[in-house]
């Protein structure tokens, strides 16, 4: 299944102006292979991007080498773009999503669309739909049910420092969000969680409202020893409300919790989203 990459061309570049630049890296079929079909692949933030990267960045090559033209990016103020992690915010995540559309369409000869997105960055891609229009195919994998209890999870990390350092919590979660509201970066994981990110995840309303201009949506939800992933009936539920979506469970295959568990291909995974952007 998997494909020879001696025929796509693969460059990082940044994109924007000034201190704002967003690191992106694009993957182009040859001549010969060129479907003129571009895909967005939007990536998740922080270590779910770091342990998933080699996954996804395979997934591009892999699908570049079957003729798709795709770019992905770091958001502003994540990964090699410049920027503070404490200056992350919802909205301009998506408005890099939108430069770096604008970008492939204008420099590819792009007749179709598609959007991917993985975890935070599925709800990027939902969000990434109603701002640019026409799309054909959407793959959102594991996308978060609620952007603002990701990141009060996420604090869990803070008062797990809390402890080993001081052998109590000083500041409790509820502490720590009034802290980010009053404009004081908290620390999660090694980066610092802002007022700007945690306001505009509360003001996302999630993946469960999507354009209406597209061909159809996938859900993939990750099975773990065959249990049902938490939070599957409630994904369902919401694809009811959307139209012309499917939700499927598959087999997970990497962990982006476990860097021992690491791995650089998930066949399952990328055959579900080659197949799917070449049905019907």
């Amino acid at each position: 299944m998997m494909e020879q990459h001696n025929l796509i061309k693969e460059t990082a570049l940044f994109l924007g102006n000034g201190t704002e630049k967003i690191y992106c890296v694009e993957y182009l079929p040859s001549e010969e292979l060129n479907l003129n079909h571009g895909v967005i692949l939007c990536r998740s933030i922080w270590g779910v991007r770091n342990r998933a990267h080699r996954i996804f960045t395979n997934l591009a090559r892999e699908l570049a080498g079957k003729g798709y033209s795709v770019i992905t990016c770091d958001y502003y103020g994540d990964g090699n773009s410049q920027g503070r992690s404490q200056d992350m915010a919802f909205d301009v995540m998506i408005d890099n999503l939108v430069m770096i559309h604008d970008y492939l369409l204008k420099k590819c000869n792009i007749e179709s669309l598609s959007v991917i997105g993985f975890r935070i960055g599925a709800n990027c891609a939902a969000e990434l739909v109603k701002r640019i229009g026409t799309v054909n195919k959407i793959i959102l994998i594991e996308p978060e049910l609620n952007l603002i209890d990701y990141l009060k999870k996420k604090l869990r990390s803070n008062l797990s420092t809390q402890m080993a350092t001081y052998k109590e919590i000083r500041k409790n979660r509820e502490a720590l969000i009034q802290d980010i509201k009053n404009n004081i970066p908290v620390n999660i994981d090694g980066v610092m969680l802002g007022k700007s990110l945690y306001e505009s995840f509360e003001r996302s309303v999630g993946f469960s409202e999507i354009g209406s201009d597209y061909q159809s949506v996938l859900i993939l939800c990750l099975v773990e020893n065959g249990k049902t992933p938490v939070g599957h009936k409630k994904i369902e539920s919401i694809s009811k409300n959307i139209s012309r979506c499917t939700v499927e469970m598959i087999d997970k295959e990497f962990y982006w919790h476990d860097w021992k568990s690491n791995t650089p291909f998930a066949p399952l995974l990328f055959q579900k989203v080659f197949s799917y952007l070449i049905s019907k």
